[in-house]
């Protein structure tokens, strides 16, 4: 990879998401314009997975696996392993917690969304309102509570399967490639970063999450260069323990549905 002197280091890092072929290519596609809209002056530093031109199969237990490989194999570029904040991430995620990860990967679950929090989901008791952060919370529950509105309200998440480990469902959002074109419409709209992120909150806390990976402290806080690079920028948030972006980034619900 070529390197580029800056504030966060001199690396580009790869980004790679714990989807299938075809949701792995969404994901990349939403995440992609996010990061060139809400921090044009990062966005040299990331370059994403080829779903679409490499014909990838994949999930969030393919993804913990390829860490493993790529730690095994002692890679040297600097990637970033992120799941979604959902049942099925927690699995893969509680996979690699024996694996001693090197400096340059890092695996991260998107955060905890507010939107979620209160979500109408689907199942076969009928429909019930709860936070599915930790559940089904895909990239697409990031987007805002406007896109998730349909006719007939907001679009559910459907239940699909139950974890017997963690002890708890998984889900998913329906009428996911609706909510993507209606996000790529309204994000063009937006003038500027500050635009971009008053208009997606939670969409801008994913991406502070992903853009600072490799500048946080143990404690989560930003290192000195990266902090002053990011005021400079006026694009990230306070994440400096006990702040709200901080309790948003690292807090997480395990609650199950009712069955």
């Amino acid at each position: 990879m070529r390197e580029r002197e800056n504030g966060l280091g001199r690396d580009t890092s790869s980004l790679w998401t714990d989807r299938g072929a075809d949701r792995g290519a969404q994901c990349t596609r939403i995440l992609s314009v996010a990061i060139t809209a809400m921090a044009p002056h990062l966005v040299d530093l990331f370059g994403f997975l080829d779903f679409d031109g490499l014909k990838l199969q994949g999930s969030a237990d393919t993804l913990a696996k390829t860490v493993r490989a790529f730690v095994g194999a002692r890679m040297s570029a600097r990637m970033i392993a992120i799941f979604d904040n959902d049942t099925a991430g927690a699995a893969a995620l509680e996979t690699l917690a024996d694996v001693e990860l090197p400096p340059n990967i890092k695996v991260l679950a998107l955060p905890r969304s507010e939107v979620a929090e209160n979500y109408p989901t689907q199942g076969p008791q009928g429909v019930a309102d709860l936070n599915v952060n930790g559940l089904a919370c895909s990239i697409e529950l990031y987007l805002g509570p406007a896109l998730l509105k349909g006719d007939g309200g907001r679009h559910p998440v459907r239940w699909t399967g139950w974890n017997a480990k963690l002890t708890r469902y998984q889900g998913a959002v329906e009428r996911k490639d609706e909510i993507e074109a209606t996000f790529l419409a309204l994000l063009a709209e937006c003038s500027s970063p500050a635009a971009a992120r008053t208009r997606f909150p939670d969409l801008a806390t994913a991406v502070d999450t992903i853009m600072f990976a490799f500048a946080t402290g143990r404690d989560g806080s930003l290192d000195e260069t990266a902090a002053i690079t990011s005021r400079e920028a006026g694009v990230a948030p306070d994440r400096s323990r006990g702040s709200r972006e901080y309790r948003s980034t690292c807090r997480r619900t395990a609650r199950p549905p009712p069955p």
